[in-house]
């Protein structure tokens, strides 16, 4: 019997400063692997400039924060965007 081996691989990407297009990159690299049919969670962990909401066309809600805080799980703060395999945590 062959089992199926899944491998978690994690990719940082990181700005300098704000506008630098970190998060642009970050959303286009995520819809990317997400259209090669690969499962993709994109965390934004700006707490202050969070925007991957807004470029995803998702509502802006809980986020990172309140899973830090232990106010909410992961579960909770997921959103799934429907068209692609990627789910976005807001900061």
């Amino acid at each position: 019997m062959m089992v199926d081996t899944v491998t978690t691989q994690t990719l940082v990407v990181s700005g300098g400063k704000p506008g630098v297009g970190a998060t642009s990159l970050a959303v286009q690299l995520a819809t990317a692997l997400a259209q090669d049919a690969l499962r993709v969670a994109l965390v934004d962990a700006d707490l202050y400039w969070a925007d991957v909401a807004a470029k995803c066309n998702l509502p802006a809600s809980l986020g990172i924060g309140e899973v830090l805080t232990r106010q909410k799980n992961i579960h909770e703060v997921l959103q799934r965007r429907s068209e692609e395999r990627t789910s976005e945590l807001q900061s």
